[in-house]
């Protein structure tokens, strides 16, 4: 109790050192805003950086010193009281370091001067490569491995390989099936929190991206962007092939398969495939209809095989077959199977021209 004491006192003393050096930073208003994609993915870099969600060191664990130090409340082992004193932070929930820009609170000094930067705008590690610079030294370390070629992190399933450990662990949810990201509103779940906030717009009607030239709305960033070019003519997918010109990276894919034949749709009641989606859920639809023609059609002729929605329409059909001619001419005496026979009929003896309808 007496270490859980003095951890409590030092992070006063953390939170009163932050606070004075916070004061300068409350009347600056310039902000850079970022997209939801772009704040996940950061936050999640932020936090490996930071060690909030990971071991801060974990090769202790297995080779503990003899002077380390013990967690009171899990028994890990740390060998700097530093690492011990942030470990805690997992159990406490202390978040002693608050931005006072927008309010937003976190556990690590590493995180909060990292945050502090998106107010500020200060991007101190510039690319030796290109003109990009960044907030924090992992985002360039991150941003150097697109030049570089370098992917460390390697699926164990399929080999795949990613630039973060972040990356590799969304992409084995597709391996898992794991969609940790449930709606509340449907019974929809999704492996990206990203996902998961573009969904929901359906269900609140939120539609926060604003076309500039028309004014029209969307739900997601992406498709603003796709749109826009709909007004600049621009089109930066270009195939390979034919040098044909595409909107969006989608449409060049589906484009490409005209080319090497690949069909990936496959239709699950027969043998027949398709290389775009569309074309696909179009043939679905043939099998839909003629599953449900099947259904409606309750009412079955016993001597062909024709039959009907209607019980009224079985019952003029099976004239055909009895030679019933409930319909008689009051003049004549003809009989006839149906009613609109006998009105055409009619015509002859009252002179009445009847307009047919063009065939």
């Amino acid at each position: 109790m007496s270490f859980l004491l003095s951890y409590f006192l030092h992070i006063k003393e953390e939170q009163e050192e932050v606070k004075i050096k916070q004061e300068p930073l409350q009347d600056f208003i310039r902000v850079c805003v970022k997209s939801e994609e772009e704040e996940e993915e950061e936050e999640e870099i932020l936090k490996d950086e930071s060690g909030e969600d990971t071991d801060p060191e974990p090769e202790l664990e297995e080779h503990p010193e003899p002077n380390t130090l013990k967690c009171p409340v899990c028994n890990k082992s740390f060998e700097k009281k530093r690492n011990l004193r942030n470990h805690m932070k997992v159990h406490t929930g202390v978040k002693p370091y608050s931005c006072s820009v927008c309010g937003k609170d976190f556990a690590y000094l590493l995180t909060f001067k990292a945050h502090m930067r998106i107010h500020t705008g200060e991007k101190p590690f510039k690319c030796s490569f290109c003109t990009m610079e960044f907030a924090t030294d992992y985002l360039l370390k991150v941003h150097t491995r697109a030049h570089t070629g370098e992917e460390p992190f390697r699926c164990s399933v399929c080999a795949k390989e990613y630039t973060t450990d972040n990356l590799l662990k969304i992409h084995m949810r597709t391996h898992t099936g794991e969609r940790p990201f449930s709606c509340s509103f449907c019974s929809k779940s999704f492996m990206l929190n990203s996902s998961l906030r573009n969904h929901l717009r359906i269900h609140t009607g939120e539609r926060p991206f604003r076309c500039s030239v028309c004014e029209k709305d969307f739900t997601e960033k992406g498709h603003l962007i796709a749109h826009m070019r709909t007004h600049t003519g621009e089109r930066p997918f270009k195939c390979s092939t034919c040098d044909k010109g595409f909107t969006v990276v989608g449409a060049l894919r589906q484009h490409m398969r005209i080319h090497s034949g690949d069909k990936p749709y496959k239709c699950s009641k027969c043998a027949k495939e398709f290389n775009v989606q569309c074309s696909l859920k179009r043939h679905m639809r043939t099998h839909e209809e003629a599953q449900s023609r099947a259904e409606e059609r309750l009412y079955a002729c016993p001597f062909c095989a024709k039959s009907y929605t209607e019980s009224s329409n079985l019952k003029i059909h099976m004239r055909i077959h009895t030679g019933e001619r409930p319909f008689r001419c009051s003049v004549c005496n003809s009989d006839f199977p149906q009613k609109s026979s006998l009105k055409r009929h009619m015509t002859i003896h009252t002179g009445e021209k009847q307009v047919w309808p063009q065939k």
